[in-house]
């Protein structure tokens, strides 16, 4: 079983990940181990997180994130699923 998240960091962006342990990962990423971005941007704040869930669940689940614009990752961390339903009707036109 694992989880995704989404951290924002320091400078704005938005970064999805995914785990097996979700506070062993968020030391990992503030000791700047791991990705690329947190090893760079060890400020963050964890904004979001879904699971558990199966682990090829959730590496499907980051792909999918890792595609959608900010627009869409703001509106799942804030629970707006209207605006989200909005945003993905919009992208099929």
């Amino acid at each position: 079983m694992s989880w995704l998240y989404i951290l924002l960091m320091r400078n704005g962006m938005l970064y999805v990940g995914q785990t097996k342990n979700v506070s062993n990962r968020m030391r990992r990423h503030a000791e700047g181990s791991g990705s690329r971005q947190a090893k760079q941007l060890k400020d963050f704040t964890l904004v979001y997180t879904e699971g558990p869930m199966e682990t090829t669940a959730t590496i499907k689940r980051e792909r999918q994130l890792k595609k959608w614009s900010r627009a869409k990752k703001v509106a799942l961390i804030r629970g707006d699923f209207e605006k989200l339903k909005t945003l993905s009707k919009s992208r099929k036109t």
